[in-house]
C-alpha cells in the first residue's frame, strides 16, 4: 500500500514531528519499509516539501534526513521547513510565518512548473552504482 500511496502521487508532502532530536519511531519504519527505492531511484519527476516541527532541538535534522532519503529515492526536488514549538496552540513568530510562506510559495512554484532539476554527478554516480548492482544479481 505505502509503495503505490507514493508512487501513484504526483507530489509528496511529509510532515512529521520531531522526537529525541530525530524522525518519530514511525516514520523510520515507513523509510526502512519502503527502502526498496534506496536501490531503484524511480521518483525522478516528484517534488517533495518536508515539514517538522519540535518543542525543543532537532527539526532541522529531522526534516535534513528525510530530504535525503527522498533525493536517494530520486525525488527530483525538495523543499523543508523546521518549525520550533514551544507551546500546544503555538502559532509562529511573524519571522516563523515568513519563513513558512516563503518555503510553501517556493514549493508551489516548483509543482506549477514543468521544469525538472538536473541531477547532481554524485546522484548520477549513485544511480549507476545501484543499476549496476542490481543488474549483476540477474
Amino acid at each position: 500500500e505505502s509503495f503505490n500511496a507514493v508512487k501513484n502521487k504526483e507530489n509528496i508532502i511529509i510532515t512529521t514531528p520531531t522526537y529525541s532530536l530525530q524522525v518519530p519511531g514511525l516514520v523510520k519504519c515507513w523509510i526502512d519499509h519502503m527502502s526498496y527505492y534506496f536501490h531503484r531511484p524511480c521518483f525522478f519527476a516528484k517534488k517533495a516539501l518536508v515539514i517538522s516541527t519540535t518543542a525543543g532541538a532537532g527539526a532541522k535534522s529531522t526534516t535534513k534526513y528525510i530530504k535525503n532519503v527522498l533525493h536517494y529515492w530520486g525525488v527530483n526536488h525538495v523543499n523543508e521547513i523546521a518549525i520550533r514549538c514551544f507551546a500546544f496552540n503555538y502559532i509562529p513568530d511573524q519571522k516563523g510565518l515568513q519563513k513558512i510562506y516563503q518555503e510553501t510559495d517556493k514549493f508551489y512554484a516548483e509543482i506549477t512548473s514543468a521544469n525538472l532539476h538536473p541531477p547532481s554527478i554524485k546522484r548520477i554516480f549513485l544511480f549507476n552504482l545501484w543499476r549496476s548492482m542490481a543488474n549483476s544479481e540477474k
